[in-house]
């Protein structure tokens, strides 16, 4: 036993070693990654700027790793002389100043979005390289990777708990005072430190290596003998559906384009992974030969049923995914059908493609979906007579269906891009003028998923001095949906939706939290150590409540508050 764990541990030595030696460039954007992230979790949230920079690093050095990744990949595949491997970091590292050089300083979700596609194409592409040119073995060497990131994975997370355990028993048995943020700085060291040096370490050199490794068992049964069983018989589903809709001459639902598309995408990727399993048994053949064709129809009534939501209610940046997905999957397929000698790396290389275009460019999602959606809002204002020389009429006579397509493209607009990119719109508009321009109120609360407004507060502890004199107890109350510990001080909500304080089952107080976030302004905000101070009295004692974070939901005018989650800290006279 301890002759395996000795020779376990200098395999794994062995295997750091190579990895740093290997990738010194990529290893060294990922420590660092590890170290701002560190200190993104010690900044403290009034450090706006502070945080914002580092903030920007995380970005840049995220996707740093996957770019020099790739040069290395380059390297070692086909650029081989050192002063191309040069060349190569230098330009690298110029692109990655000027990505940080051109991050806004307010982060949007299209912008992160953007980074997150460019991170993805970036690792597929590393992925690609070494098998631009080598036919056989890339999709063995995809399920190798995914083996060896499990195994990390596990190594990673063991490691992990290890660590804790440890300084769990020097706390509980020692006394030693260990933070609360060494628990979460040993997570982020495991995760950027261990881990992809780890991982990298067992990556193969060239892509004639991957002749030595046989296609695993589990993958066999999981996807031969499992998933291909369960996939065919889903198609038979579709089928039969079909075959309804034809017979009761309706059209089909919406619901239709999520049964499909993932269905679709699985199956392509079940076709890619088992590419060199078509002869495992006769059904893997038959499976093969004949999903991409069966898959065609139920990719039709998709697209049918896709194009009449967007006739009817305009295109939206999901439905432009969800058509861009099936695009993909389609071209797959009929690749599949049609080629003769089927190359497994054209798959992963149009993925990337699609996605950049899906997120870059005229033709992407957020462009198109604005510039159709401003199309339709032109189209239906001028049928409405709302619109006269480009500029909006208002009108207090429309039906509800009509004020709805109009409150409809503003509410979108809102949630999804910005109210500026709705050109008919005057400048500087506001949903609290749409009375005004339009001649009817805005309600963009149409469908029930908005009819409720998230809120979230929280205090600085960093910051907080606390003044316990005169007070005899303090507890901490955690509020999780209702779920907490009864045994000692605990809160029940009480029939007006406040909560009362109990210790056990004696009434102590009630607590005017409610009262606290009618009196915010903001529905999500930091709050100073003050005003996270709620002191009040009943029966003769006095009581500080500690607010140190609290989130919920809550209707427009904040009439009807419900609390999700809420910590803080109550002391009693």
């Amino acid at each position: 036993m301890i002759i395996k764990l000795k020779t376990w541990f200098i395999t794994a030595f062995k295997t750091l070693k190579h990895s740093i030696e290997r990738y010194p460039e990529a290893l060294l954007l990922a420590y660092a990654f590890g170290v701002t992230a560190i200190l993104m979790n010690h900044a403290s949230y009034t450090q706006t700027d502070y945080r914002n920079m580092l903030e920007h690093l995380l970005l840049t050095f995220s996707l740093g790793v996957p770019m020099l990744l790739s040069v290395k990949m380059l390297h070692e595949s086909y650029f081989k002389k050192n002063w191309h491997r040069i060349a190569m970091d230098v330009f690298a590292g110029v692109l990655l100043i000027l990505f940080y050089l051109t991050i806004p300083k307010e982060i949007n979700d299209i912008f992160a979005l953007r980074v997150f596609v460019v991170n993805v194409s970036l690792y597929l592409s590393f992925t690609l390289i070494p098998f631009f040119y080598q036919k056989r073995g890339y999709a063995l060497y995809v399920l190798k990777l995914i083996a060896d990131f499990a195994v990390t994975f596990l190594y990673s997370l063991v490691l992990f708990l290890g660590l804790a355990a440890i300084y769990f028993a020097l706390e509980e048995l020692f006394g030693i005072d260990i933070k609360s943020d060494l628990y979460s700085d040993t997570f982020v060291v495991v995760a950027t430190g261990f881990a992809p040096t780890y991982f990298l370490g067992g990556l193969i050199r060239s892509a004639q290596e991957i002749e030595n490794f046989s296609y695993s068992n589990v993958f066999k049964i999981l996807f031969v003998y499992i998933v291909m069983p369960i996939l065919s018989i889903y198609t038979g589903i579709l089928y039969a559906y079909f075959i309804k809709l034809m017979i009761g001459m309706t059209l089909p639902e919406n619901i239709i384009g999520n049964l499909v598309i993932w269905y679709s995408g699985i199956t392509l990727v079940v076709l890619f992974f088992t590419s060199g399993q078509k002869d495992a048994n006769a059904f893997s053949k038959l499976f093969h030969k004949y999903m991409p064709i069966a898959i065609l129809l139920p990719l039709a009534m998709m697209f049918y049923a896709m194009f009449i939501r967007i006739d009817a209610y305009g295109l939206t940046v999901k439905r432009y995914f969800v058509v861009a997905l099936g695009i993909w999957v389609l071209g797959n397929m009929i690749y599949l059908i049609v080629s003769k000698k089927k190359v497994n790396q054209v798959i992963v290389m149009t993925a990337v493609i699609v996605m950049l275009l899906t997120m870059y460019g005229p033709l992407g999602a957020y462009p198109m979906s604005i510039w159709q959606q401003n199309a339709r809002f032109e189209k239906a204002l001028t049928e409405y007579g709302m619109l006269t020389d480009s500029v909006i009429i208002a009108r207090t006579d429309l039906t509800e269906e009509q004020e709805r397509v109009v409150i409809d493209a503003i509410h979108y607009f809102s949630w999804q891009h910005e109210l500026s990119d709705l050109k008919l719109l005057p400048e500087g508009f506001e949903t609290s003028d749409t009375k005004e321009v339009f001649g009817f109120e805005y309600d963009g609360y149409g469908y029930p998923r908005f009819q409720e407004e998230y809120f979230s507060y929280w205090s600085d502890n960093e910051q907080m001095d606390m003044d316990i004199e005169g007070y005899t107890r303090l507890v901490r109350i955690n509020w999780y949906d209702g779920v907490q510990n009864k045994l000692g001080v605990h809160l029940i909500e009480n029939e007006a939706g406040d909560f009362d304080v109990y210790d056990k089952d004696v009434y102590l107080t009630n607590l005017p939290i409610i009262k606290w976030i009618e009196g915010r302004e903001n529905r999500d905000a930091m709050v100073s150590a003050d005003d996270a101070t709620i002191v009040f009295e009943e029966n003769g004692k006095t009581y500080k409540a500690i607010v140190q974070n609290i989130n919920g939901e809550m209707n427009g005018d904040r009439t009807t508050i419900s609390i999700k989650n809420m910590n803080l800290i109550l002391l009693i006279e």
